[in-house]
């Protein structure tokens, strides 16, 4: 494949991967910041109880079976070392395992948290900080729900999991972790969405153990993505509004005698970018049936729980907050 890319219109993947390379710690509103914490506390919460579950733990034996690699991550409750695409996996799927996590619902319904566990393996791998989390939480949450609203209709409403979208956002969090430059980042949208379309069959019907796995697998392919962007691998900057992409593709389905669209300017507009911005996390709901779950841990049994080995974080990580 050639190493010279042909001169193109300006797409959304563009704006999209500038607004995030251009986005700083410094940019994010108090409000803001606090929401990811608070986020990043149910997440883990939820994860607590996913690693109790029968998929989590045939999962795990499948990566440990397997062998990890580079051991430059860790997973949940387990302390299991791994590579950060496996460690990106595992633990997006300990969050979503119980359907606990958070929520979002607008033409599309998300779970924002899904997609947050690969730029924690990245921050980890890479042997960044607090704030680098954080950062990349918000983006996560901000291209996530915004995605959710663009549709019109939302694509559950023609047979597409919102897995789908999810692979357009988890890239965009990923590569802001590794620092990626603007068209590396295009690049790893393009190479993250190009392999994430997902039916709905995985929560229509029989249920299995796919319903909590595929979003969990959009923040993996979001994490492995961006790896091979800052490789140099390239990926198609169409994916979203050019030939043949997101848009492009779904324009073709004919929802109660009209085209399926996306709003396409929405998607991208009012992009937030100070303290004084409004964050899309800020929206984000948390689940309040959670919260006996938590007055539990509050209140630990006899025995211990196994918290001391949830995540082994560098110091730094903890005091950064």
């Amino acid at each position: 494949m050639s190493d010279h890319p042909t001169e193109s219109k300006r797409l959304l993947s563009h704006t999209i991967a500038e607004w995030a390379c251009a986005l700083k710690y410094e940019h994010l509103s108090p409000a803001a910041i606090q929401a990811a914490k608070l986020f990043w506390f149910d997440s883990i919460g939820c994860a607590l109880g996913g690693s109790q579950q029968d998929d989590a733990k045939i999962l795990l034996k499948h990566y440990r079976a397997m062998g990890g690699g580079n051991s430059s991550a860790t997973a949940f409750v387990s302390g299991f070392k791994t590579n950060p695409v496996d460690a990106a996996f595992l633990n997006g799927h300990l969050i979503r395992a119980m359907d606990y996590n958070d929520i979002y619902w607008k033409a599309d319904p998300c779970h924002p948290s899904d997609l947050i566990a690969a730029p924690l393996a990245l921050c980890e791998s890479e042997r960044l900080s607090g704030k680098d989390l954080i950062l990349a939480t918000i983006i996560a949450y901000e291209i996530e729900m915004r995605l959710c609203e663009s549709g019109r209709p939302g694509v559950r409403e023609y047979g597409w999991h919102h897995a789908t979208l999810s692979a357009f956002a988890a890239p965009v969090a990923a590569g802001r972790v590794l620092n990626l430059a603007p068209e590396q980042m295009v690049s790893a949208i393009g190479i993250s969405a190009a392999r994430t379309f997902c039916p709905g069959a995985v929560t229509a019907g029989k249920l299995t153990n796919m319903k909590n796995t595929v979003d969990p697998w959009a923040g993996r392919m979001g994490a492995e993505s961006a790896l091979l962007a800052r490789d140099g691998f390239s990926g198609p900057e169409h994916i979203i509004d050019g030939k043949e992409g997101l848009f492009a593709v779904f324009k073709h389905v004919q929802y109660k005698g009209q085209p399926a669209t996306f709003d396409g300017e929405a998607l991208v507009k009012d992009l937030p970018n100070s303290r004084e911005s409004h964050y899309r996390i800020l929206d984000c709901g948390m689940k309040s049936l959670f919260l006996a779950i938590r007055t539990s841990i509050d209140r630990p049994p006899r025995k211990p729980p196994i918290i001391h080995c949830l995540i082994a974080w560098p110091l730094d990580w903890r005091t950064a907050w």
